[in-house]
């Protein structure tokens, strides 16, 4: 169905039902329907509860924003109820997921619905993913939806050597995550774990870098000192650009989080340089996870993280460390096809400083007409085998 009641100044083009399969969590927060009456064209109420009616603490809408669009803007129709919310529209709280992590984090929790049954814009400059939307009290209801975006462009390298005449897709935002998962400061081997101090030896350094954050114990603490560091020795050169930090997993001893602290690295385990420094991390939650991006493509062997100063607790209290490094896979594709272009095109090449982490290559047969007019194929790749009869 055309739709014909949309806002009139959205850009790009409406995404469909069928890309953002959307989903509502309704009633007792578990049973779930597809909420085809937000996409009927009719911007006015439906009944006594709307198209979609959310309850606090325990529905929410959810969608999926498809990779083949940026700029995303999300439109409603719409977003109360007349019962104990009152007749006024409410706060709601956009979430985006988060793959690595597989939790929901949020985006934004305090973006205003309407009363009125006319179109406005929910939130904008989306990018692929899937989205979810919870109301902060009472009720929120909604009478239609209106998703719009921007197709990408997509682009592909070639070679300026003609006679290879190679056509790459550089991929540049992909992230390689060191899953150290360790069970003591010296396994597994060769990585090795060490801090300033600890506050016992149930709060060793290894903690930080087993890859969970469960409970409060699941962490390292200091001695009482408000400045100090952890430190991993991966036992061979590495290079990363990212590091993820988790708060601990207590609400006691939230303030005992880094504020100012600096990311050093080094070859020798003596000689270090500063690959990052932040003054002011503050107002931590608890389990509360933050990433932080620095320039780097040299190879270290000891990364450490040098605290100068915590959020004022009496010792300092971290649940975990994480290392990425962000760069570039680069695969070649043997021809520059319109099916090539949108399999593996990218809509940005970013930036060419990047590290290439990896290079791929595709395989695929080319098929031509010869000069006896048969059919052949071009079988781009060594045979594994081949057979006389």
């Amino acid at each position: 169905m055309t739709r014909v009641n949309v806002p009139s100044n959205y850009k790009g083009e409406e995404i469909s039902f069928d890309y953002l399969n959307p989903k509502a969590v309704v009633s007792n927060g578990t049973s779930s329907y597809t909420p085809t009456a937000l996409f009927n064209d009719i911007i006015t109420k439906e009944g006594t509860y709307g198209a979609v009616l959310l309850r606090y603490t325990t529905d929410y809408l959810e969608f999926f924003i498809p990779d083949d669009y940026i700029n995303v803007e999300i439109w409603f129709s719409s977003g109360a109820y007349s019962d104990s919310a009152g007749g006024t529209g409410n706060a709601t709280t956009l979430k985006k997921y988060n793959d690595i992590l597989g939790v929901f984090e949020n985006i934004n929790s305090n973006i205003q619905t309407t009363s009125t049954s006319v179109w406005y814009k929910y939130y904008d400059n989306l990018d692929t993913g899937r989205y979810r939307i919870s109301p902060n009290r009472a009720y929120v209801q909604f009478n239609e939806i209106f998703v719009s975006g921007r197709k990408r462009d997509y682009c592909l390298l070639q070679s300026p050597d003609k006679t290879t005449d190679k056509i790459y897709s550089l991929e540049s935002n992909n992230a390689s995550l060191y899953e150290t998962k360790m069970a003591s400061n010296t396994t597994p081997s060769p990585l090795v774990a060490s801090a300033s101090s600890v506050w016992s030896s149930s709060y060793e350094a290894w903690r930080v870098f087993n890859g969970t954050n469960n409970n409060s114990g699941d962490c390292w603490a200091s001695a009482n000192y408000k400045s100090g560091w952890i430190q991993i020795d991966f036992g061979a050169m590495y290079s990363f650009n990212r590091m993820r930090l988790s708060a601990r997993n207590d609400l006691g001893s939230i303030t005992a989080s880094p504020k100012h602290f600096q990311i050093l690295a080094s070859k020798d385990g003596v000689t270090y340089s500063i690959l990052f420094e932040t003054k002011n991390e503050i107002n931590w939650a608890v389990k509360e996870t933050r990433e932080y991006t620095f320039k780097s493509t040299k190879k270290y062997r000891y990364y450490k993280l040098n605290i100068i100063d915590n959020n004022g607790f009496s010792y300092i209290a971290i649940g975990k460390i994480e290392f990425f490094n962000t760069g570039g896979v680069l695969t070649e594709i043997p021809s520059n096809s319109s099916d090539n272009f949108l399999k593996y095109g990218q809509s940005s090449l970013g930036s060419f400083s990047n590290q290439i982490h990896s290079k791929n290559y595709i395989l695929q047969n080319v098929v031509s007409k010869n000069e006896e007019g048969l059919w052949t194929a071009r079988i781009d790749r060594k045979p594994l085998s081949i057979n006389f009869e």
